[in-house]
Order: structure tokens, then sequence, then C-alpha cells
């Protein structure tokens, strides 16, 4: 009695690499990097405006920002904009 199905040992066998995502790994410096540059970015725009035009801060706190993840989106990608998008809300909460 034949069921059909291809036996498991006639079918190849696939190796992935551990960790990873598709072709790219998880933790690689290509992934990782567009986010250190948003976060390095948003925390140097946002001491900035707060050491050195504290009206600024007062008047348009978000107006600094806005080039950060705007700029984030086109080099960076959607993911590093989201995460300036946050970083920057909490910190002008925090420091302006």
């Amino acid at each position: 009695m034949e069921t059909g199905l291809i036996p498991a040992s006639s079918l190849p066998a696939v190796r992935r690499a551990p960790f990873s995502v598709g072709r790219r790994r998880v933790w690689s410096r290509a992934v990782l990097l567009p986010y250190g540059y948003a976060v390095a970015s948003t925390l140097g725009v946002t001491l900035l405006v707060a050491m050195v035009v504290p009206s600024l801060g007062r008047v348009a706190p978000f107006g600094p920002l806005l080039l950060i993840v705007i700029g984030g989106g086109y080099f960076w990608g959607p993911g590093p904009a989201f995460v300036a998008t946050l970083l920057g809300a909490c910190l002008t909460d925090v420091l302006l």
C-alpha cells in the first residue's frame, strides 16, 4: 500500500546557519551598525540641543530630531528610524 509521500531519507539535507534569518545573521555587524548610528546620532543631537540651544528645546523640542528620523529612515531603513523616534521622544521628555 503506497501513501504517495516521499520518504524522508530521499530528501536533501537542509543546512542552516545558527542564529540566522534568511541569509543575514541576526547579530552581524551589518545588521547592528545602523542601529548604533541611530542611537548615537539621536543622543548627540539631543545633548547638543540641551546644552547649546536650550531655548530651541522649549519652543520646538522635536525639530532637530525630525532630521535624524528622516535621515535614519532614508539611509538605514525603518527599523533604525523607529529606534531613533522612540529614543528621541524619551530623551526629549527627560532632558528638555
